[in-house]
């Protein structure tokens, strides 16, 4: 009796979900109910002993799931570590050298559902290394070196929002970073970006684009000198598709698969805002760094989180790392050769910049030529007599002459 009415209790609420609600989360549990409580109808039905101990073994475990997915996990979410709150925005790591020179800003975007304190730093028994704060500082010294941390979580506690909203986010961020002076808002951008970090940057830079908004953004525009794209998956990741099935899992966890929906392996969505992002940028310094090794799970490897076709564009120049998608963002020391790699591409930006700013005048220098000018100088030329007839004839007499 009570198992018929458990059955008919699980058929009951899965035809209500699947009615009332689109949400591809709350409708993927309808359908393990609906398969659950079918399969508990049929078992009475079967003779077979065999066949009823193994039907009887598969109802069993489509219950533990649907229990498992059901309100069940708040108690689990008591049981979990509280997360940190997330303070989102711009942190410096390193503002120009001793003297206080900057040439250049460098803004280090990370990932899905991580955090500038994981996403950047290597970590073993042996050290900890956060290369951004650790290591790039010595090389390019006169850089002021900057993270951005956004809410991205996907997998508990996840925000509603778009790909938009977070490349507006970022603007906002970045804007007020660089609203403090005149030559702040006019130093070059190299963007660093990693996975669905390179795809903030692009919706932000294209929006910065857009000839509709105000001029509020457009220092970012002018100034954006280029970008390092690691592992970033302008036609998608296979990735998310594991993502959305953990997600349905955490449902009542407080999980999203908003974003990880809008990295599906070709999505248009994807692929329009990557035609925009190379209208306006595709003639800036853009480098696509791939992986060569496959993302594991559980120690084995599964699969190429972003493939080499979905991580590098035409015309770009490509380089590849040896390493899965994971750590493409972190390196061990100064030696490390993916370091060398990607620093080598950075300074070949900041060194273009620099040369660049070289044959460009500060405004110091501009106030000193304007302080050596003087009124009618510029018809001096007109204001000279002519010669006399004699003028420079000795030129032309022999040396007893002159």
């Amino acid at each position: 009796m009570f198992f018929t009415f458990w059955n008919s209790s699980l058929l009951a609420v899965a035809v209500c979900i699947l009615c009332l609600t689109k949400g591809s989360q709350p409708r993927f549990h309808a359908v393990i109910m609906l398969i659950t409580g079918l399969l508990g109808t049929q078992l009475h039905k079967i003779s077979s002993l065999g066949t009823w101990v193994v039907g009887l073994g598969v109802i069993v475990f489509f219950n533990f799931v649907t229990l498992a997915l059901s309100p069940l996990q708040l108690v689990l979410a008591w049981c979990l570590t509280p997360k940190s709150p997330i303070n989102p925005g711009i942190t410096v790591l390193h503002n120009g050298d001793e003297k206080g020179n900057i040439t250049v800003d460098i803004v280090a975007v990370h990932g899905l559902g991580s955090n500038p304190d994981w996403a950047w730093t290597w970590e073993d028994q042996a050290k900890k290394c956060m290369w951004l704060k650790d290591l790039l500082p010595k090389s390019i010294p006169r850089a002021r070196i900057m993270t951005y941390n956004h809410n991205s979580a996907w997998f508990r506690d996840a925000p509603v929002k778009s790909v938009k909203i977070c490349g507006e986010e970022l603007l906002e961020a970045l804007n007020t970073e660089r609203s403090h002076s005149k030559e702040a808002q006019q130093r070059p951008i190299i963007f660093i970006g990693h996975n669905f970090g390179g795809i903030i940057i692009k919706q932000a830079l294209v929006v910065a684009s857009e000839k509709f908004t105000d001029a509020t953004f457009d220092s970012i525009e002018k100034s954006m000198h280029g970008a390092i794209f690691l592992g970033v998956p302008h036609d998608g990741s296979q990735l998310t598709h594991w993502g959305e099935v953990l997600s349905y899992c955490t449902y009542w966890l407080g999980s999203s698969t908003e974003l990880l929906e809008a990295l599906q392996p070709g999505a248009e969505s994807l692929r329009e805002l990557n035609r925009s992002f190379f209208t306006n940028y595709g003639q800036r310094d853009l480098v696509d760094f791939f992986e060569t090794q496959k993302t594991k799970a559980m120690g084995v490897p599964v699969l190429l989180g972003v493939n080499t076709h979905a991580s590098t564009n035409l015309g770009v120049k490509r380089v590849a790392l040896v390493t899965d998608n994971v750590g493409m963002n972190k390196f061990r020391s100064e030696t490390h050769m993916n370091y060398r790699l990607v620093l080598g591409q950075l300074t070949r930006m900041v060194d273009k910049i620099e040369k660049e700013q070289l044959k460009s005048l500060s405004a110091e220098q501009h106030e000193c030529l304007k302080s050596l000018y003087v009124v009618g100088s510029d018809n001096r030329r007109e204001s000279i007599e002519k010669a006399h007839p004699s003028t420079l004839e000795w030129l032309d007499q022999s040396p007893g002459q002159r």
